[in-house]
């Protein structure tokens, strides 16, 4: 039997409990709430499942060390150059640290981020004779570092952007409510059994469209991160094929035609309230949006016949 990884789940405050029922649900083993989100333990896959359908999920994570000496930034970096860091990234790669908490040795954030960032680039260096370059907005590999009372975790994130950023945005909004929290709200109203019921969602200050576009996705079970660029879904690479067996196996349809599928649906769902606000549709069978204003979407239980769900 293959030994569970350790993982974290991020979760905006309050969150918790809802993304606890989600990781349960998706068949997670070991969940516990912690402050800013869950732990729970699982395979590669169960890990992938998380970044595919969780919906209120910021990140996930898969937990390298815990309990890291950082007192100071030199401990730090000493604990750090420990790890084999060969084994997870090769050469010609491209690395990102993000760095949170401060201690007494350690008072910025970015400092921090670029010790850890030295002392992995030496143990590269020292071990294969090269070193991974960085790269800030779409790396091979990001490094998550949490610190807190002198000792640090040190983690993998493994859905690359956060996944709140569902990717049918082609432009920010201003001041934007994040998906998953929007999608947190959905679920803790009861959101799915009324979607599954046929009922209604009135929003009578739709904005950018946020909580009917989620409504949407959940009526039609559709997954939330199959559209985004995550580190799930690198084209070619082992975790895309696993996903797209996954959404498959959830949805139905052959894996190659999965993402696409799901970004031809959450451009239709975001052209429905774009253009929602100066007509309203009358609802068709076989729609899971049906009619889509600024102020309502009724939805039902089946995706949108013309998108190919």
């Amino acid at each position: 039997m293959t030994t569970p990884y350790r993982l974290f789940a991020t979760a905006p405050k309050g969150v918790e409990p809802l993304l606890q029922e989600e990781l349960d649900a998706l068949g997670c083993r070991d969940t516990r709430q912690r402050k800013g989100g869950v732990g729970f333990s699982g395979t590669l896959e169960d890990a992938y499942r998380a970044c595919l359908w969780s919906r209120t999920a910021s990140r996930v994570l898969l937990v390298l060390a815990e309990g890291v000496p950082a007192d100071d930034a030199d401990t730090l970096y000493g604990a750090v150059t420990a790890l084999p860091w060969e084994r997870q990234l090769g050469l010609g790669k491209t690395l990102a640290v993000d760095f949170v908490g401060t201690t007494r040795g350690i008072t910025h954030t970015r400092f921090g981020a670029q010790r850890v960032k030295d002392a992995i680039v030496d143990r590269l260096r020292e071990r294969s004779g090269g070193r991974p370059s960085v790269d800030l907005r779409n790396p091979d590999l990001r490094i998550n570092v949490h610190l807190s009372h002198d000792q640090a975790q040190v983690a993998i994130d493994l859905s690359g952007e956060a996944l709140h950023r569902r990717g049918y945005r082609r432009s920010p909004v201003l001041a934007p409510l994040k998906e998953n929290l929007a999608a947190a709200l959905l679920l803790k109203a009861g959101w799915p059994a009324v979607a599954g019921a046929g009922g209604a969602l009135l929003d009578p200050m739709c904005g950018s469209g946020t909580f009917v576009i989620e409504a949407a996705w959940i009526a039609a079970d559709r997954a939330p991160a199959c559209n985004a660029r995550s580190g799930v879904f690198r084209a070619g690479s082992a975790t895309s094929r696993r996903c797209g067996r996954e959404f498959s196996s959830r949805r139905g349809i052959a894996p190659r035609r999965a993402c696409r599928a799901c970004r031809r649906c959450a451009a239709a769902t975001a052209t429905g309230v774009r253009y929602g606000r100066r007509r309203r549709t009358r609802r068709r069978p076989g729609s899971a949006a049906g009619c889509v204003s600024r102020s309502v979407i009724w939805a039902g239980s089946r995706p949108p016949a013309a998108a190919g769900c």
